[in-house]
């Protein structure tokens, strides 16, 4: 966000430009609820995908862990929690 703005302030003609439609895309309330949400989504997911990048991987306790976070997923998608941030 930083640098967009700075690029809406001294960038070239054709940067501030750029800069200010991508600023103002990123800011619409929906997209900055989806930012949250995707935001949420993928750093619980981190630990899964730590797990199976491993050399290392255990195939039964990913799978466990797979299973625990499509629950998680799951609940999520709960209209009650999307309808929170709209």
């Amino acid at each position: 966000m930083a640098t967009l703005v700075e690029l809406t302030k001294n960038g070239k003609r054709d940067e501030r430009f750029d800069a200010e439609c991508h600023l103002a895309g990123v800011t619409k309330p929906t997209n900055v609820c989806l930012l949250i949400i995707m935001s949420d989504v993928f750093s619980q997911l981190a630990a899964l995908s730590d797990v199976l990048q491993t050399e290392s991987c255990d195939l039964a306790s990913a799978l466990q862990l797979t299973a625990t976070h499509l629950q998680l997923l799951r609940e999520k998608r709960r209209p009650n929690i999307l309808a929170s941030c709209g």
